[in-house]
């Protein structure tokens, strides 16, 4: 019956129907009601790439919040840094960004805890001493950007959980502050070497 039915090729609007069946009884349900908190914009894999970028055709006034995930992530130069630049117009990665990050760092025996305030134009490291061994856990981080499009100052935090060159473990908190308009456009990349990862793009319902 349901395969005959004419397809809908694309997202149900809020207020579509679905039939469910409430403890044997029928009844009717919204879209609104069951649809995803977080919509899944664009994956990206990288691949000994030099960058990956999240262009305007997702960073959009649709949404107000976005989430960054990022797994997985090596580079091709061992002990590396791990950077996040920003445009305003899809294309010039130049904006100037101000932030704090704090590292607690251990051995399995040793415990010490970083700190370092990256304030840089063109990108802004996040991630240090990133590995390349592909054995390793690598660089694995959850990036929060808070109304790009929508303000003219945007706040970006990440939580990370990282595996080192030097075999350490890392769980990394970090601010970033952007005040130079409404940014379109987000790029990720090493610094010296090429990047390996799962790059992975969500918008908040609104």
């Amino acid at each position: 019956v349901i395969s005959a039915q004419t397809a809908l090729a694309a997202e149900p609007a809020d207020t579509d129907e679905f039939l469910v069946s409430d403890a044997g009884t029928l009844k009717r349900i919204d879209y609104s009601l069951i649809k995803p908190i977080w919509k899944l914009l664009q994956t990206q894999t990288a691949s000994t790439d030099s960058a990956i970028t999240f262009s305007s055709t997702y960073i959009t006034t649709a949404h107000d919040v976005y989430k960054i995930f990022i797994h997985s992530l090596l580079s091709s130069s061992d002990n590396d840094a791990f950077r996040i630049s920003a445009a305003v117009n899809n294309s010039t990665f130049n904006l100037q960004g101000n932030g704090a990050l704090s590292a607690f760092i251990t051995d399995e025996t040793n415990f010490t805890v970083a700190t370092n305030q990256p304030n840089a134009a063109g990108s802004i490291a996040i991630g240090f001493n990133i590995s390349d061994t592909a054995t390793e856990a690598g660089y694995n981080t959850e990036i929060t950007i808070y109304s790009p499009m929508t303000n003219t100052e945007t706040i970006v935090t990440l939580k990370s959980g990282i595996q080192n060159a030097a075999d350490k473990y890392v769980h990394e908190d970090g601010i970033i502050h952007f005040n130079q308009g409404a940014i379109n456009a987000f790029r990720f990349g090493c610094n010296s070497g090429t990047t390996t990862g799962t790059f992975s793009l969500y918008g908040l319902v609104k």
